[in-house]
């Protein structure tokens, strides 16, 4: 890998993995008709390690209260960060185990283009449904109450990431299982069955890429178990690493202030676009 390739690589990485138009979707297309070679998986390692180091940046405080709320004490703070890393547990053990028990079954969707079409487009529907959800939830909340329901949901109606039900974390939890298919964007579908469920826009968001930590380090620690000790860190390797991170950052600004004025729709477009031109590319290629 040169550094270029580990500048696109990690350009792509981190926008991708946030901005909910599916980053393995994009692997598969980057190999079946652009003709590029998926990286390494050491490579693959370092980029995903890049993004969640965006996600801790992002999210450090949070992230430290959750922390520091393991220490004795049952003072209100520490028990509701107690409580909200236990939905986080209870929201990442569907995908553990759909990873564990379907690997092969996800390993050979990789390998189908019309597949990743039929997803991009199923992911657009996603979308659509969760922002109809949350701009319906709020007209019909100010008509009613006129405030908001629950802590940290940024003064938008609906649930708060402090007040989640462990209902809402297991349903959030399995869609993110689902988006282990190559095309079915992870935040997406988690951002779009959070406000499904009646979490607030802002808490939606937070949830699921905090959901997100789990996911990466335990996807990264499957990865270096399979390496051993084979693993030889470079300047590109670092490049690769910092670009997704840096674009990992820029992402999830995106997304968070996207969602938080109710304009998730505006990444259906492009995944229906996209969608639709793999469907049509895959037929006429037979």
């Amino acid at each position: 890998m040169n550094l270029t390739n580990g500048i696109i690589i990690g350009l792509v990485q981190g926008l991708t993995e946030f901005i909910p138009v599916s980053s393995s979707g994009h692997l598969v297309i980057a190999e079946k008709i652009v003709s590029l070679s998926a990286p390494p998986v050491t490579v693959a390692v370092f980029v995903h390690l890049g993004t969640l180091a965006a996600v801790l940046l992002v999210y450090w405080r949070r992230l430290w209260g959750m922390l520091q709320s393991l220490l004795p004490g049952r003072d209100q703070e520490r028990m509701l960060n107690r409580r909200l890393i236990l939905m986080l547990i209870l929201g990442s053990i569907p995908a553990a185990i759909a990873g564990l028990t379907l690997a092969d079954v996800f390993e050979a969707a990789f390998s189908s283009l019309p597949l990743v079409g039929g997803m991009l487009i199923l992911t657009g529907f996603f979308l659509l449904v969760g922002s109809r959800a949350g701009s319906s939830r709020r007209r019909i909340r100010v008509t009613r109450s006129g405030r908001a329901l629950g802590g940290s949901g940024g003064g938008q109606e609906g649930v708060g990431l402090l007040q989640i039900r462990w209902w809402q974390a297991i349903i959030v939890g399995l869609f993110q299982a689902l988006a282990i298919f190559p095309g079915l964007s992870r935040s997406g579908t988690t951002i779009s069955s959070g406000l499904l469920t009646g979490l607030a826009p802002a808490a939606a968001a937070d949830f699921s890429f905090l959901l997100s930590v789990p996911t990466i380090l335990g996807a990264a620690a499957v990865d270096l178990l399979h390496l051993g000790g084979a693993v030889q860190f470079n300047s590109q390797l670092g490049v690769a690493t910092v670009v997704a991170a840096l674009s990992g950052l820029v992402a999830i600004q995106v997304v968070l202030n996207t969602v938080r004025a109710r304009r998730l729709a505006v990444f259906i477009p492009y995944c229906w676009v996209v969608g639709v031109l793999l469907l049509v590319f895959s037929a006429v290629r037979g």
